[in-house]
């Protein structure tokens, strides 16, 4: 997690497997970016493995973020996690994020 000097941004990195194992971590992770900023920016580069319940968590924190006001961003989504989302017909959600 990183943020920008007035902690009104945060980036979160996706880490490379994104599977039932890293699911609370990652709800973890979302929470804590989430609690101290209003803009979430989720960084999905690496990402090599993902599974749905993971694709379900980051569906909750974008809804979770934006009904709060704030923003949820997805920025360099890899290839495997674009599959993940286009497997689940959930392609204009990822979209959605993506040209926040």
């Amino acid at each position: 997690m990183s943020n920008d000097s007035d902690n009104k941004a945060c980036a979160y990195v996706l880490p490379d497997v994104l599977d039932i194992g890293g699911a609370s971590s990652l709800k973890e992770g979302l929470i804590e970016v989430g609690s101290a900023s209003d803009q979430v920016t989720v960084d999905g580069s690496k990402v090599e493995r993902v599974s749905t319940p993971v694709v379900q968590i980051l569906l909750a924190a974008a809804r979770d973020f934006t009904a709060e006001g704030r923003s949820f961003h997805l920025r360099d989504a890899s290839q495997a996690l674009v599959f993940a989302f286009e497997d689940l017909g959930l392609a204009e959600d990822l979209k959605r994020w993506s040209s926040r």
